[in-house]
C-alpha cells in the first residue's frame, strides 16, 4: 500500500541498489531518479530512501568513500585523503 512505512524491498538489497546506481551514473542522483530504480509495485517513499541513504552516509566513513548531497542529487566519492 503506497503511503506505508513498511518496505516491500530488503534493507541490504535497498543500499546495495542505491550505492551501485550512484557508483556508476557518473552523476548526481535526485531523489525521484533514485526512486525510479525500483519497480512501480516496491518503489519507496522519498523519505525512506532519504532513510537509507543516511544509514550509507555513517557506513562510507569506515569504507573510504563519502556520500554527498548537494542540489542537483546525491553522489558517493572517494575521501580525499584516499585520492
Amino acid at each position: 500500500c503506497k503511503g506505508s512505512d513498511t518496505m516491500t524491498i530488503d534493507i541490504s538489497l535497498f543500499k546495495q541498489i542505491l550505492e551501485c546506481a550512484m557508483l556508476a551514473a557518473g552523476e548526481r542522483l535526485s531523489l525521484e531518479r533514485l526512486q525510479q530504480l525500483f519497480a512501480e509495485e516496491e518503489r519507496p517513499e522519498l523519505s525512506e530512501i532519504r532513510g537509507v541513504l543516511a544509514q550509507i552516509e555513517s557506513e562510507c566513513q569506515s569504507r573510504g568513500l563519502n556520500l554527498k548531497e548537494v542540489a542537483s542529487g546525491y553522489c558517493l566519492q572517494i575521501q580525499p585523503q584516499l585520492q
